[in-house]
């Protein structure tokens, strides 16, 4: 007989006889495979639930308040100065030559007074284009009442305000905090009182025509959204807008776009009568202008390792624990088969497939049931409206209190590839001491 074919009968004899020894205490290794594929599906489940998150986050924070690029004078970065503002001149030249697929939004920032009836309090304005905000975020689809239509004024109510009926009031959007605030419904109409640029004191009327799902922190507790064409009349703001935001098809490389943008503001042929005090125009990714919410999203694959590792670090003891028995309980049959000439290379071989067959027995339905409950986490979520009504505030954006998972082929792999990593060490100490028997010691003992 040819030393392949020895080699090859005595690998399956070892196979064999791994696999008859894994049995012999068939409550502990159903134990153990049954805690091991326990321990898989929960990883594997929290894997899904954490990238859900992230994406979550990531979908919050772009597609819901800031775009994946906004375009600001830095005198409104640093200061929020109301007349640090972009030429229009400026946004044509940048709508003109916007790559395909790229989508842009101006937006008008400012402070005014409401008040409906007795009571009053300061409000934030959020002039927008409405069909632009569209194309490039979803908050018209945020309302928990009313409509998104901010396009006609209409005549004010009669007996709403003890004012002349010829002021037509104009349709706006409030947050639901601030609804709550001034105790206003959706058809109701508020005061808003302000400094214009000019320096004097705009003051109109504006019919709720919606009220806003809690989005973000300022614009939920103080958020009144109307058109730019009513912001600037209120504001007897001429021209140009405060921010231009833009959506891109890929948010995860948005580095080139911001470079491209950044080049065309600059080779601008009005940037030279750009007002010194509103500084230069400056172009940001989303996660420049949230770094932390950026980093959060980013380390989510890190976290899921580091976790997946630590779990299966504390349930490789009870593999350890388990390895030792075995081999403690087998020890004169192990001095006996190097007694007799065995190499201790293939009895090392054979604890690592018992381990093997082991964590194989709890990586099969392990990933299975993990598997269904990232599905089940994917499409109908996991629900704490009853616990946090009004939506979870993390970083100043408000997320839906129905919290999804999302598959990915990371969120099972990370797992499962931490569990045979784990349990291989884990056998690294049995098969240390295995190599260390002498036979007449062990067959003495």
């Amino acid at each position: 007989m040819t030393p392949h074919h020895t080699h090859s009968s005595r690998a399956r004899m070892l196979v064999f006889i791994a696999w008859r020894n894994l049995w012999r205490n068939r409550f502990r290794t159903g134990l153990s495979i049954a805690a091991f594929g326990m321990a898989l599906s929960m990883m594997i489940a929290y894997g899904v639930f954490i990238a859900g998150e992230m994406k979550q986050m990531r979908g919050y924070a772009t597609d819901l308040v800031l775009g994946h690029i906004q375009l600001h004078r830095e005198g409104y970065v640093k200061d929020q100065d109301i007349y640090a503002q972009i030429p229009q001149g400026l946004v044509k030249e940048v709508r003109d030559h916007l790559p395909p697929g790229v989508a842009l939004a101006p937006r008008t920032y400012g402070f005014a007074m409401g008040s409906l009836g007795s009571l009053s309090t300061g409000v934030m304005l959020r002039g927008i284009s409405p069909e632009e905000e569209a194309r490039v975020t979803k908050i018209g689809s945020r309302l928990k009442s009313g409509g998104f239509d901010l396009s006609k004024p209409v005549p004010p109510r009669p007996g709403a305000e003890a004012v002349s009926p010829r002021i037509p009031v104009h349709p706006v959007l409030i947050g639901h905090q601030l609804a709550r605030t001034l105790h206003a419904q959706v058809g109701d109409t508020i005061t808003l009182v302000s400094q214009s640029l000019d320096g004097s004191i705009g003051r109109g009327l504006y019919r709720v025509n919606g009220v806003l799902s809690p989005i973000e922190i300022t614009l939920d507790r103080m958020g009144v959204v109307m058109t730019i064409e009513t912001f600037q009349e209120l504001m007897i703001m001429e021209d140009g807008v405060h921010e231009l935001v833009f959506s891109t098809p890929d948010s995860s490389h948005t580095g080139p776009l911001v470079r491209q943008i950044q080049q065309q503001a600059n080779q601008w042929a009005g940037t030279h009568a750009l007002s010194p005090f509103g500084g230069q125009v400056t172009v940001r990714s989303w996660e420049t202008i949230n770094p932390t919410l950026a980093q959060t999203v980013n380390m989510a694959g890190t976290i899921t390792v580091i976790v997946s590792l630590l779990f299966f670090s504390i349930a490789g003891i009870g593999l350890l624990n388990t390895l030792l028995m075995s081999v403690f309980e087998r020890k004169k049959e192990f001095g006996i088969l190097l007694a007799l000439g065995m190499g201790r290379g293939w009895l090392v071989a054979m604890v690592f497939l018992e381990s093997i067959f082991l964590t194989l027995g709890a990586a099969l339905p392990g990933t299975a049931l993990g598997v269904y409950w990232g599905y089940l986490l994917e499409t109908y979520g996991w629900d704490f409206s009853a616990y946090l009504p009004d939506g979870l505030d993390f970083m100043g954006i408000v997320f839906e209190p129905v919290l999804y998972g999302h598959m990915t082929l990371f969120s099972v792999l990370t797992p499962l590839t931490a569990l045979f990593a784990i349990t291989l060490l884990a056998t690294l100490v049995p098969a240390w001491r295995l190599i260390r028997f002498q036979p007449v010691e062990v067959m003495g003992g």
